[in-house]
């Protein structure tokens, strides 16, 4: 019984591919796990500032930082397209850059 070279690279090859193959899979998932976990609405809410004092604000301005907060809170709250969820949170610092 003799193994001839080309069957023993052949072999080594394929275990090579398969390792490489098992590696990719594992890289995927470990991937998709870190990025779902930081996208979960809790940990977005958790990034956005709660609502500063607005005690020195006109109503005008106060009413539509409140409508825009809640909004946003909304957006990530319900999930949905992130271009929605970008343009509500951008809406709400806009006002927050019209405040000072």
């Amino acid at each position: 019984m003799r193994i001839r070279v080309k069957d023993h690279k052949k072999n080594q090859g394929l275990l090579l591919l398969l390792g490489i193959l098992a590696f990719a899979v594992v890289l995927t998932i470990g991937i998709s796990w870190i990025v779902i976990s930081h996208s979960r609405p809790s940990k977005i809410l958790g990034l956005l500032p709660s609502l500063p004092s607005l005690d020195q604000v006109n109503e005008v301005l106060k009413e539509k930082i409140m409508r825009a907060d809640e909004a946003a809170r909304r957006a990530i709250k319900q999930g949905g397209k992130a271009e929605k969820l970008g343009q509500k949170v951008g809406k709400l610092g806009e006002l927050y850059q019209a405040n000072h």
